[in-house]
């Protein structure tokens, strides 16, 4: 590797003074970049600032050379070095980054995303305020393996300290990700799930049994415990009318039930109907749902099969971690949990346009539709009414309310009704090609069939342009 001793003015990209300073920076071109990075980071000593438009990492494959990156990010922290890391989410295509998100902030790296309604594009390291690293190399395969690229690495503490200057407003741009907090997790025995239990209810259609029986163990208290009705009834989405008082009766046949047809609770009933419960068994084997289940409504929201798929999607999820990422055929699903496999596709395609699971569907090659390989489903968490109204206003204010009204048309024709960032795609098209162009290219690939992986805003603007590869 070459080095070059030279003057570099630092200019920004925030407002801040410009001046020369002297830097000592060594070419790292193409293959040169990985093993200099990795080496850096290796060596650090007490800081280490990633700002990064797309880091490409795979939890199931330790020989990718942006999952070496992570590992070695991650053992920079647990031997106490400060590592903050920034990722760009303005791209819906951008999968390797919420990956690598859910792999840093799983090992205790603190890791953010930048709202998309900006681009990160830097591909930036700054470490112990010294050494700098930045050119045109993201973390990906592609990257390090296949393309021309440009970097350097420099040391330096003047220019290091100019660049550390872009982080604090990284900072005030980080965007709100919905990230399921350990402490904030409550406990539900696999065997519910597992041994078909939820399963029977939502056959059944017991959703009131089945939303108790949750919302007991969301008080997470033991013994036998007295039952507030008027709280019970609003938690399990049952009309309070005090002078009918039928909510009351509500509530106790939903204990009647978890007690004498799936045997999960106990109970004592008083002469004035006072109800205290018990919940049995106790097993260590245990899944874990966010707390905003309930605290964003999505308790009384969802319907029942909705709420049964979420208890498997977290299931599945903790099973597959670390990948963050679960794969299994709904033919399996169905088998595995006693459910009808046309209930669970319903209740999935219902919780995506609800924006609270992604599904990245996969493409048959050669048509052959028997042999497809299964989807792949990430929970993304649940977001209260009051939050995703912030989200649309803060889109309107941008884009204007008529665009972001035509753009949620269009994201309701390709089933991703609620998904903020596909609407933002839209919004960008429409106002890059024109609300007609748009809404024309949108028809012709919502006649896909719904498991298309074609069906999305990057792929109607490749129909736009006329540069889209062929349909399925």
């Amino acid at each position: 590797m070459r080095k070059i001793f030279f003057l570099i003015t630092a200019i920004l990209l925030f407002p801040s003074c410009a001046y020369p300073v002297n830097v000592d920076s060594t070419d790292i071109s193409n293959r040169a970049y990985f093993n200099a990075a990795l080496a850096a980071i290796n060596d650090a000593k007490s800081s280490i600032y990633v700002a990064m438009y797309s880091l490409y990492a795979r939890a199931d494959e330790p020989q990718n050379p942006a999952t070496k990156l992570i590992a070695a990010l991650i053992d920079a922290k647990n031997r106490k070095v400060e590592v903050k890391v920034y990722l760009d989410q303005s791209s819906t295509g951008n999968r390797g980054n919420d990956e690598a998100f859910d792999m840093l902030t799983r090992a205790g790296v603190y890791t953010v995303f930048i709202k998309p309604e900006f681009k990160l594009h830097a591909k930036l390291i700054v470490i112990d305020n010294a050494t700098t690293i930045e050119g045109s190399s993201n973390w990906t395969e592609t990257a390090f393996d296949d393309n021309f690229e440009a970097d350097t690495i420099s040391h330096g503490e003047d220019f290091a300290r100019e660049k550390l200057g872009l982080f604090p407003a990284l900072e005030a741009a980080k965007a709100a990700v919905p990230v399921d907090n350990p402490q904030t997790m409550v406990a539900l025995p696999q065997a519910f799930l597992t041994g078909k239990t939820a399963g029977k209810m939502l056959t059944s259609s017991d959703r009131n049994a089945f939303d108790l029986y949750l919302y007991m163990l969301h008080q997470g208290k033991e013994g036998y415990l007295p039952v507030d009705y008027r709280q019970c009834a609003d938690q399990l989405g049952i009309t309070i009318d005090e002078v009918r008082g039928d909510y009351r009766r509500q509530v106790r046949a939903a204990a009647i039930k978890l007690k004498n047809r799936y045997g999960l609770i106990d109970y004592t009933l008083d002469k004035d109907f006072n109800l205290q419960v018990c919940l049995l068994g106790s097993s260590k084997a245990s899944f874990k749902l966010p707390d905003s289940y309930w605290t964003s409504g999505a308790s009384k929201a969802l319907s029942i099969g909705e709420k049964f798929f979420c208890l498997v999607g977290y299931y599945q999820q903790q099973e597959a971690r670390p990948n963050p990422y679960w794969s299994r055929s709904m033919e399996w699903l169905a088998k595995e949990y006693g459910i009808e496999r046309t209930a669970l596709s319903c209740a999935a395609m219902a919780l995506r346009r609800r924006d609270i699971l992604e599904i990245i569907f996969t493409r048959a090659p050669d048509k052959d539709y028997k042999n497809k390989e299964a989807s792949r489903y990430r929970m993304k968490g649940f977001v209260s009414s009051e939050e995703q109204a912030k989200a649309w206003q803060g889109l309107s204010e941008e884009f204007g309310a008529d665009v972001v009204l035509k753009a949620r048309g269009l994201n309701k024709m390709i089933d991703e009704d609620e998904n903020n960032a596909v609407a933002r795609a839209f919004a960008a098209l429409i106002k890059r090609y024109g609300y007609p162009q748009v809404l024309a290219a949108t028809r012709k690939v919502a006649a896909f069939v719904p498991q298309n992986p074609l069906r999305n805003a990057r792929y109607i603007e490749g129909v736009i342009k006329g540069d889209a590869p062929d349909a399925e």
